[in-house]
């Protein structure tokens, strides 16, 4: 059946005026379009969408600078809803002259009309992450990291990544259920325990995994949290928030990583963020006496530079939630205790954190195998300019043109409006109706350009104001983890110096303080000896 795609109509059109007989019933037959449909254009009928044009309440012209925005907006972490689109636009029409509100279905058409955009699903991600994660950053870091992989000759086996996660002993998130009609929600018995467990995981680019340490809130360990023929191969300790410390992360280096990962003596490359217990300088030391190069990352980068950030921790934590939700069922919401956790913390381990999932985190980091651009590229990565496709335009063949001279530009203020007048009466007289209408289109922009200068100076007011009014705060100087780690060695032999310095003045202050204290009790038994001797006069009448 013919049909009326713009596309075969279009190509009918090529090949009818392309050839030297053209037949119409054949041109139409052999793209599969409609003969009079064909025959109309052909006389100069517009396209369906041109003849509506007048009746859109936005211009072609409009709708692309909405699109514009609206992509602008989404590359930076401020992807709009459709009330806020429905709403920007009834501002453009009412703006132009056109109604200010606009139909409940005008956005699903917007977007049919547009299939760069589409309605999907929108996530939450911290603005900081947004805002850190740019091209330049990223294009930065990933020569850091091949330069220092490349100098060190480090292979993948010794390419290790370090983080911590916190689970809650017993949380279970809500989830779909069937429940009866008659009520609007349906309860799930949970085996609640809120108490939160933080656990150091590390692995390497070949799929290795170490010990991990698991750390409770509390004050040191009891050992009726455990039971001998249920304990895993983990490390335990304790903090007072649950949460890791300098002295945790000095005790992971000694007793996990370095003895865990050895290798013949070669070097190996760490890869950790940012937290203060990994820049303290007993733990960059330690890391360089031990031939272990240090590379930090970027900022609020985990979600696309962390390998176990990216496709490990996601499974581990849905399997040990499965995990809770298989107890819940059958053992009436008991609260999940510490052995218990770690039955099932490691149940769920064993599951996720396989080799091949190891691999897979390292591979989307763009890491093992090195690729940056399967970062840089990524959905997640701010890009500072949306590229925005241009409207389909007509075929330069089509195009009128009403001079090979003359270059007709879209007017921004009345001088380029009289400037194409000009050109245009150069190629013919103009009618009194056209020099009327560029007047009154004249007289439009000035008042749109006057009106737009207030607002802009208005708005420059408020916001000086607004400065004034805020409190300053001072921005805390952002230290390069890798610039400090690249002079551990001087850093640490300043620091060496000073202590000496330190002690020196410590020692000079009490050889001071002790002739001090000597002068004063030999003053002191000098005075003891000493006699005061009083002459009385006598009466010798």
């Amino acid at each position: 059946m013919p049909h009326t795609n713009e596309a075969a109509i279009q190509a009918a059109i090529d090949a009818f005026s392309a050839s030297p007989a053209p037949s119409l019933r054949a041109i139409a037959t052999l793209f599969g379009v409609n003969r009079t449909t064909l025959q109309r254009r052909l006389c100069g009928r517009p396209t369906r969408s041109k003849a509506r044009q007048s009746q859109l309440l936005l211009s072609p012209a409009q709708e692309q600078a909405l699109l514009k925005w609206i992509l602008e907006l989404e590359a930076v972490g401020h992807a709009l809803s459709h009330a806020q689109i429905r709403e920007m636009a009834g501002l453009v029409s009412f703006h132009s002259g056109g109604p200010a509100e606009c139909g409940t279905h005008w956005v699903r058409r917007f977007v049919q009309r547009h299939n760069i955009v589409h309605t999907k699903v929108g996530r939450a991600i911290d603005h900081l992450r947004v805002e850190a994660v740019t091209p330049e950053a990223l294009t930065e870091w990933f020569a850091l990291f091949k330069r220092i992989k490349d100098a060190g000759n480090i292979k993948p086996q010794n390419m290790w990544n370090m983080d911590e996660t916190g689970l809650a002993l017993g949380h279970c998130k809500n989830q779909l259920v069937i429940r009866t009609s008659n009520t609007k929600y349906a309860y799930i018995k949970s085996p609640e325990n809120r108490e939160w467990v933080s656990i150091i995981e590390t692995i390497s680019a070949t799929g290795r995994r170490c010990r991990p340490i698991c750390i409770f809130k509390g004050k040191s360990i009891q050992s009726t949290w455990f039971t001998p023929e249920r304990i895993p191969d983990f490390l335990f300790t304790t903090s007072e928030n649950g949460w890791t410390s300098n002295d945790i992360g000095l005790r992971w280096l000694d007793e996990v990583f370095l003895p865990e990962t050895a290798n013949n003596g070669e070097k190996r490359l760490l890869l950790i963020d940012g937290h203060g217990s990994h820049i303290s300088s007993e733990f960059m030391w330690k890391c360089y006496e031990n031939d272990v190069l240090l590379i930090y990352l970027i900022p609020h980068s985990s979600h696309v530079l962390q390998p176990l950030d990216l496709s490990c921790f996601s499974p581990l934590k849905s399997r040990y939630r499965k995990e809770l939700m298989d107890v819940a069922k059958f053992d009436d919401s008991a609260p999940i205790k510490k052995i218990r956790f770690l039955e099932y913390y490691n149940k769920a381990r064993d599951e996720s954190l396989n080799s091949t999932n190891i691999k897979s985190g390292w591979r989307a980091a763009g890491l093992v195998p090195f690729d940056s651009r399967k970062v840089i590229r990524s959905s997640q990565v701010t890009k500072m300019e949306a590229d925005v496709p241009k409207a389909p335009q007509t075929p330069p063949q089509r195009k009128r043109k009403a001079s090979p001279n003359i270059e007709i530009l879209t007017p921004q203020d009345r001088h380029q409006l009289e400037a194409n007048l000009a050109l245009i009466s150069k190629s013919g007289p103009i009618s009194r109706g056209v020099r009327l209408l560029f007047r009154k289109t004249a007289k439009g922009l000035d008042t749109i350009n006057a009106r737009t200068a207030q607002q802009t100076q208005q708005i420059d007011r408020q916001s000086n104001r607004l400065e004034q009014l805020q409190q300053k705060k001072q921005k805390k100087t952002a230290i390069d983890s890798n610039e400090r780690f690249a002079d551990i060695a001087k850093i640490k032999e300043a620091q060496t110096a000073m202590a000496a310095q330190t002690e020196a003045w410590t020692r000079q202050n009490d050889e001071r303080e002790q002739r001090n204290l000597a002068n004063e009790l030999t003053e002191r038994r000098m005075q003891g000896f000493m006699v005061n001797w009083h002459v009385n006069s006598v009466n010798t009448e």
